[in-house]
């Protein structure tokens, strides 16, 4: 199969996706530790019934990760207990990714689907919303209709006016989050976010950290072993990203592992009869000519009954979200794209891209795709003057390959209200104990060669390798992975050098 361009695979972030342009509190030889807070001490958390067994809590911490003795904001915990008190080991904390996902939401919905019966007897499932995020006070809010935003990009304008339109929209964009959200604008990167999680390690009662970080969360766990060494027992980092490299490259990073992600899924499609878009073996062929169909005139959603229109943009989003799951977006987005193919209906496409954005069928939003901007503008900078032709990694929304005299995209960064913290760098954790990282060499939003280069940076970090598809490894998609990350949270066995497990 050709390599597709993938210059709309833009703000995959859920589990998502521009974790990967992010990189904060990273540091190498020349660089200066980032400063701890001060002598840490923390709130006792006040646990109440939450529903279903679950607990949940507000924890306070200093706006200023820096200055235990200022203002505070509230983070939002919820607890699974452990199911054997009397194997109890601890707490594991865990986060989803983003950044910007809700790691309450991740463990009321998927703990029981993520961990083992031998993780949830040994351990309490801790999950928090990071600072700005879902029911964390205050959350970043930025615009009434973040739907609106999404899609202001989708338009009938030559490509050198509609790339004015979007900066104007994003410039009142940053303009509108700094209105709304004030001062939490500035205390949203990485580093904060650790030194939450140090301050909530205190308040569980845990001599030491243990982690489970997916996706942008591998970001937060090595700055905290970073900051934190002393206090770590055992961190897993899944879908690994290279906190060294700037968001533009890490940008090309992605869209080349979307580009391969894409060929393994219509190659698969092809080799099975049964897949809804095989078109007699050649998928690859349909694909294109579908998309050409899309971008000359969009698809109506006639199934879903919505007014609205998914063009190219819309598509290739719904592309990306998919193709980070192969036992379940392969399956969607094959039926999808038969659906435009032959009813020419873009339902199934919509519906992938609402899931994306998290958008409810009332029609509002999380305040993920707020935060997740919110967070890349201050973890690292951002810089969308990129060679004509090449994809804005840090774009919010798809835009046509730019021509030679085309001005350059353009994203709310450009026009952020606070200035960055942090630029990037390796991160070292010299004295932390072993470190398991993640990679999946099919991982289309965090290439395996993100999680070697995060193994390589770390100290004392391993690499563990899944032969296979999607984002992420650990948590019901492996056999072989689950049994090591598992001897590794319980008894602390680390895997031998070049682990690798295959598909199945």
């Amino acid at each position: 199969m050709p390599i597709r361009r993938f210059w709309a695979a833009v703000w995959i972030a859920v589990a998502i996706v521009l974790f990967a342009l992010t990189s904060a509190c990273q540091r190498s030889s020349s660089t200066p530790t980032p400063k701890p807070a001060a002598t840490p001490h923390s709130a006792t958390v006040l646990w109440h019934d939450c529903s279903d067994g679950f607990e949940c809590a507000s924890l306070p911490v200093p706006l200023d990760s820096t200055k235990i003795d200022g203002a505070k904001i509230a983070i939002a915990l919820i607890r699974l207990p452990a199911a054997a008190p009397a194997k109890r080991i601890g707490s594991l904390l865990v986060n989803p990714g983003g950044p910007g996902a809700s790691g309450v939401d991740f463990v009321r919905g998927a703990a029981g689907d993520t961990f083992s019966q031998q993780i949830r007897d040994r351990f309490d499932i801790v999950g928090f919303d990071p600072r700005g995020v879902g029911a964390s006070t205050p959350a970043v809010r930025c615009v009434d209709d973040p739907g609106a935003y999404i899609s202001g990009s989708h338009g009938t304008a030559v490509a050198s006016v509609q790339q004015n339109l979007d900066r104007l929209a994003d410039a009142a964009f940053a303009k509108s989050c700094g209105e709304r959200s004030g001062e939490i604008l500035g205390y949203l990167s990485a580093p904060h976010v650790a030194r939450d999680m140090e301050q909530i390690r205190i308040a569980l009662g845990d001599d030491q950290l243990t982690y489970v970080g997916f996706s942008y969360g591998t970001l937060l766990g090595a700055t905290y072993a970073d900051l934190f060494p002393k206090t770590v027992r055992a961190l897993v980092l899944d879908g690994a990203i290279d906190p060294s490299l700037s968001p533009e490259k890490q940008g090309d990073r992605q869209d080349d592992g979307f580009d391969q992600a894409l060929d393994a899924f219509l190659n698969d499609c092809a080799e099975n009869d049964g897949c809804p878009f095989n078109n007699n073996g050649h998928p690859g062929k349909a694909f294109d000519d579908l998309f050409d169909r899309i971008e000359k005139e969009p698809l109506p959603a006639t199934a879903a009954h919505d007014d609205r229109k998914i063009d190219i943009d819309a598509a290739w989003t719904a592309v990306s979200a998919a193709l980070y799951s192969e036992s379940e977006g392969w399956p969607r987005l094959a039926k999808a794209l038969a659906q435009a193919q032959k009813d020419g209906d873009g339902s199934g496409l919509l519906a992938l891209e609402d899931h994306y954005y998290e958008r409810s069928s009332d029609g509002s939003y999380s305040n993920e795709f707020e935060a997740n901007i919110a967070t890349n503008c201050v973890d690292a900078p951002q810089h969308t003057t990129r060679t004509p032709g090449t994809p804005t990694a840090n774009s919010t929304r798809a835009t046509p390959t730019p021509g030679p005299t085309e001005p350059p995209s353009s994203s709310p960064c450009d026009f952020w209200p606070v200035a960055p913290d942090r630029t990037p760098a390796a991160i070292l954790a010299r004295d932390a104990p072993p470190i398991l990282i993640v990679g999946t060499t099919g991982d289309p939003a965090t290439p395996y060669r993100e999680a070697q280069a995060m193994a390589e940076q770390l100290r004392s970090g391993r690499l563990l390798t899944y032969d296979g598809e999607g984002h992420t490894a650990y948590g019901g998609i492996n056999s072989c992975i689950d049994k090591i990350v598992d001897a590794y949270l319980i008894r602390l066995e680390i895997p031998p050098f070049g682990a690798t497990c295959a598909a199945k």
